[in-house]
């Protein structure tokens, strides 16, 4: 975990593993009120990186906490995805989910509904459904 140098409290608020997953480090950290969410990257071992971080509006790191499935293949029965209007912040998250996990991850948009999805499915050889689920979900976006 990473502490504000003037030692006010604590950044972090998820890490990465390199299977995909994103899990809040310190649900009791304070941090709910802010206004980001940091994601830091962690080693094969699991421990936290904290030269290697990313920075966003809150709301769009945590929806990739949740496990969801969308039918009985291996790409389709373990997916976490992220759905926000904001693009610049879908691509940063994007580059920095794929470059530190060892899971392939996709980033879709949809301009009808102005939306961008990030999404993985956990496996090095597939990204899980991406756009296609968009249709299928009444979104509230970030």
């Amino acid at each position: 975990m990473q502490s504000v140098p003037d030692g006010r409290g604590v950044l972090t608020d998820y890490k990465l593993s390199q299977n995909g997953n994103v899990e809040r480090v310190d649900k009791k950290d304070g941090t709910e009120a802010d206004p980001t969410d940091t994601l830091f990257a962690t080693n094969i071992e699991g421990t936290v990186d904290k030269s290697n971080s990313i920075t966003l509006d809150k709301g769009i790191i945590d929806q990739l906490q949740k496990s969801h499935s969308f039918g009985n293949t291996d790409a389709t029965k373990n997916v976490s995805y992220s759905v926000t209007e904001k693009g610049e912040q879908a691509f940063d998250l994007f580059q920095f989910t794929s470059q530190n996990s060892i899971v392939e991850w996709k980033l879709s948009s949809h301009f009808e509904n102005s939306k961008f999805v990030l999404n993985t499915s956990h496996d090095d050889f597939s990204d899980g459904v991406g756009w296609s689920i968009i249709p299928l979900k009444n979104w509230t976006t970030i």
